[in-house]
């Protein structure tokens, strides 16, 4: 499903800790130990029990964020969204979600050591998959579900920026 939206071959793995997440996904050669990221072809997220592993070829960064459904303070959105994405937030759910896309755009910028979040606007925010363009010309694409108990987002980096990103 992530892969259509996208447009982007994707293989998604889920397991119960990293490396039973990543182990699926790695080509002849690699090996985990030696793994480093940003990755340009794959992404890793864990959290509440639970760890996803995404490999995409053929992009300039690929990023992946799960959260779990739980509470949050609405306060926290100023940390993350931009001024334009503040407005529309549905209720802590829909700020979860845009938390997770955030996320795997951050994870999907290779040179992401000099980039915070509110780098990232979100055209429409409340939509499921989309594109964004960050100031230095980089163009990433993000989609998102909902999996069992918590969200799912995956980001790729389909063009390079000027100074890295």
């Amino acid at each position: 499903m992530l892969s259509r939206r996208l447009d982007v071959p994707l293989r998604v793995s889920r397991g119960s800790d990293r490396s039973a997440a990543l182990a699926p996904l790695l080509e002849r050669g690699e090996r985990l130990a030696s793994l480093s990221f940003p990755h340009v072809a794959l992404s890793l997220t864990h959290a509440g029990g639970v760890a996803y592993a995404v490999r995409a070829e053929g992009c300039a960064g690929v990023g992946v964020d799960y959260e779990p459904w739980r509470p949050v303070d609405m306060r926290v959105a100023r940390f993350f969204l931009r001024p334009a994405e503040l407005g529309s937030v549905a209720g802590p759910r829909d700020l979860l979600r845009r938390w997770t896309i955030k996320e795997a755009l951050f994870k999907a910028t290779p040179a992401n050591h000099d980039r915070v979040l509110t780098d990232y606007e979100i055209d429409d925010p409340g939509a499921d998959s989309g594109q964004v363009t960050v100031a230095t010309g980089a163009t990433l694409r993000y989609g998102c579900a909902d999996v069992g108990v918590g969200h799912l987002a995956v980001a790729v980096c389909e063009r390079r920026g000027d100074g890295g990103l």
